[in-house]
């Protein structure tokens, strides 16, 4: 949770080897998508990433080690201790 808060790098940069499609609102089957084309370099903010209210809900910006832990945590589909 510390990490995803005070992220010790503020971008990540990728570039696709296939085309694919990237998720921009939203999550899972409902998420809306932008089409990457093989080639295509991507940037990604990782404090964007990591307060998205879409993801996190509206506590995004608060430290709650608890969203971590359990079945049921709400982790933007990360994977922590709690599984």
């Amino acid at each position: 949770e510390a990490f995803r808060l005070k992220a010790p790098a503020t971008m990540v940069s990728r570039e696709a080897i296939e085309d694919c499609e990237l998720p921009i609102k939203g999550s899972g089957k409902t998420a809306e998508t932008v089409k990457v084309k093989a080639g295509t370099k991507v940037n990604l903010c990782i404090h964007a990433a990591h307060l998205n209210k879409d993801v996190w809900g509206d506590d995004c910006e608060e430290f709650k080690p608890e969203r971590w832990l359990g079945k049921t945590a709400k982790t933007g589909g990360a994977i922590g201790g709690g599984h």
